[in-house]
């Protein structure tokens, strides 16, 4: 019996490795050329290889930001999304700040904004650049590609509709569409810990619109604020 086993284990053994194995072979790795063969047309409107060539990611290969797409065929159906995973390699800290938005959390909210969503594809510009999707006088309508969003508003309980709306007939919103660009935009206000990646819902202690921290968001370009006007309600809280 124990001789039996001798042979018949590590047969047993053998099978899942020589399955692993033979599934490999379906699979074929390739190289940046590859890419090209099948993704010419491209849903994108532009040429995605003059996209790159623009960015900020220029010399970047398409590999080293779709991490999960070097076989042929591709192990996973590809989504044309490069997910957040990809974009954490380089941005490691921009990642670890990017856990949260709003009251959303990642890996528990299907409609929480990527890193694409905000900063765009193939085609991500320094937010300096006027044409970028960062760019101060560009935020209202990234974010309201979201905000402006009544079936997204409504599932998540924004109490605010059209915010890029009253944004934009506000004084902020007049001097930052007329070329005013150190007029506050989205980031500005929202924004906690000097990072946009870190935006909390109004009920969050944190949050820089909690009514808490208003006059201390607002006092970032309203120097001096607090001491030389009332404010409501700051009466209680120095009480």
């Amino acid at each position: 019996m124990l001789k039996y086993n001798r042979i018949i284990l590590p047969i047993i053994l053998l099978i899942p490795i020589v399955f692993l194995l033979s599934q490999n072979d379906d699979f074929e790795y390739i190289d940046e050329d590859s890419c090209v063969d099948c993704h010419e047309e491209s849903i994108y409107e532009t040429n995605i290889e003059v996209d790159i060539s623009k960015s900020i990611h220029d010399g970047l290969g398409c590999l080293d930001c779709h991490i999960d797409k070097d076989t042929n065929p591709h192990r996973e159906i590809t989504d044309f999304s490069v997910g957040c995973q990809g974009c954490r390699d380089c941005h490691e800290d921009a990642s670890d700040q990017y856990q949260s938005h709003g009251g959303a959390s990642i890996g528990e909210c299907e409609d929480m904004p990527q890193c694409m969503d905000c900063h765009g594809d193939h085609n991500i510009l320094p937010s300096d650049d006027r044409n970028s999707m960062a760019h101060p006088a560009n935020l209202p309508s990234t974010c309201g590609k979201c905000h402006e969003n009544l079936d997204i508003t409504t599932k998540y309980d924004i109490l605010i509709n059209h915010p890029v709306e009253i944004y934009e007939t506000s004084v902020h919103g007049k001097a930052s569409m007329g070329g005013i660009y150190v007029a506050a935009t989205c980031n500005d206000c929202h924004s906690t810990g000097e990072t946009a990646h870190k935006i909390y819902a109004p009920g969050n202690p944190e949050s820089t619109i909690n009514h808490f921290n208003i006059p201390k968001t607002c006092g970032k370009c309203h120097k001096g604020v607090r001491e030389s006007k009332k404010i409501t309600g700051m009466e209680f809280m120095d009480n």
